[in-house]
């Protein structure tokens, strides 16, 4: 009979570990990075947001990381652009700039 209570409170423990994954989850859509990273892969190419990743969001900000240093010049050519589609995207004015490293 011990051995069955323990078994209970083994999967009690568990719901309480998935409990805790599902708060950090829905904490993180709150996240304007995760927002934006939705947006990113939403409203631009498949090629861009495989070779040019979001990795930082700060005071209206957005860092991105790209591939090599051809997608960062070329990014570079289309910012405004960018800029106006993601931001469409969200709904809502959030990104000021973009910064390509």
């Amino acid at each position: 009979m011990a051995k069955r209570t323990q078994r209970y409170k083994k999967v009690l423990q568990i719901d309480k570990i998935l409990g805790d994954v599902v708060e950090n989850i829905v904490d993180k859509k709150k996240s304007p990075l995760l927002r934006i990273e939705m947006a990113w892969n939403n409203a631009l190419s498949s090629a861009i947001a495989k070779n040019c990743t979001p990795e930082r969001f700060r005071r209206g900000v957005l860092t991105v990381k790209c591939t090599n240093s051809i997608w960062k010049s070329e990014m570079l050519f289309y910012k405004d652009e960018l800029i106006e589609r993601i931001n469409k995207e969200l709904g809502e004015e959030l990104i000021k700039d973009i910064f390509f490293v």
